[in-house]
């Protein structure tokens, strides 16, 4: 059995890097994603909704929680997408 998601990134580069908003998408819906800087550091600022690494179709867990300067800050609670 073979488990796979169909999971789209969403956002701007500019020379080759990462740079705004992005989104992050499930089967064409927004589940998750947040802002780099404008710099083009591809350093992740704010809130943001990460994935698991795998996302699959059986399983679906998402984290909720904030960047400062690329670091997570805080607490980030996970959650169950579905």
């Amino acid at each position: 059995m073979i488990l796979i998601s169909q999971i789209t990134y969403l956002g701007e580069y500019k020379n080759g890097k990462k740079l705004g908003l992005w989104e992050i998408q499930y089967e064409a819906e927004r589940i998750g994603g947040g802002s780099y800087d404008e710099q083009g550091d591809m350093i992740k600022i704010g809130k943001w909704i990460e994935l698991h690494d795998p996302f699959t179709d059986a399983f679906q867990i998402i984290y909720e929680g904030e960047f400062k300067r690329g670091q997570k800050v805080g607490t980030w609670i996970q959650k169950k997408y579905r």
